[in-house]
């Protein structure tokens, strides 16, 4: 995520991409992959904040724009675990919305998820798994991924740029006008059940 205010994303899902994987090989070549195991916490009434536990850090986005149908996310914190009290109450709680009692002067990863969000009414833990490829089309950073939330079984496919117009364009040359744009906390929560969204299959 490049600037102060991040890029333009465009993230589509479904249980089988295959027809867009083509297009996108058609017009790049890969340019890298990843994999990962990341936790995602989320909140029922907070869909502009994305925060997640990954590789020994607890990372924070927020959703700052929506323009054409685009979302604009910014980064706004990273922290190495443990992480202090202090950093919790005063910037992950309120990036959920949500406020709790803190009982330690830090925590490290079990003891963040076992003892701040699982006792929570409002905050659930979700694991998620991603095997990521990457490309460059059109001047966009393009992304497709295998991902697996909370068991369930997906791809999707991202477009990101710092000009909206350049993430519009791709979009259409790609062909996935057809498709919503589906945040990743959005399609966590639907997968457990916290909110439903009907763009998800």
């Amino acid at each position: 995520m490049a600037g102060t205010h991040g890029r333009f994303e465009f993230r589509c899902w479904a249980r089988d991409l295959s027809e867009v994987e083509r297009s996108i090989r058609q017009n790049s070549e890969p340019s890298g992959t990843e994999d990962s195991e990341e936790i995602y916490v989320v909140a029922p009434g907070c869909d502009g904040s994305n925060v997640k536990l990954r590789e020994g850090t607890i990372d924070i986005k927020v959703l700052v724009a929506t323009r054409d149908g685009l979302e604009q996310w910014q980064p706004r914190s990273k922290h190495g675990l443990p992480v202090k009290a202090e950093t919790i109450a005063q910037e992950v709680l309120p990036a959920l919305g949500v406020t709790a009692a803190l009982e330690m002067p830090e925590y490290a990863r079990e003891g963040l998820l076992e003892q701040v969000v699982q006792p929570h009414q409002d905050l659930k833990a979700v694991p998620v798994t991603k095997q990521r490829r990457f490309f460059t089309v059109n001047g966009c950073m393009t992304e497709l991924a295998d991902v697996v939330i909370d068991g369930e079984v997906f791809q999707t496919a991202a477009l990101e740029a710092e000009k909206p117009e350049v993430v519009i364009e791709t979009k259409r040359r790609l062909g996935l006008d057809k498709f919503e744009n589906v945040s990743y906390v959005r399609a966590v929560k639907h997968v457990i059940g916290m909110k439903r969204c009907a763009a998800m299959p």
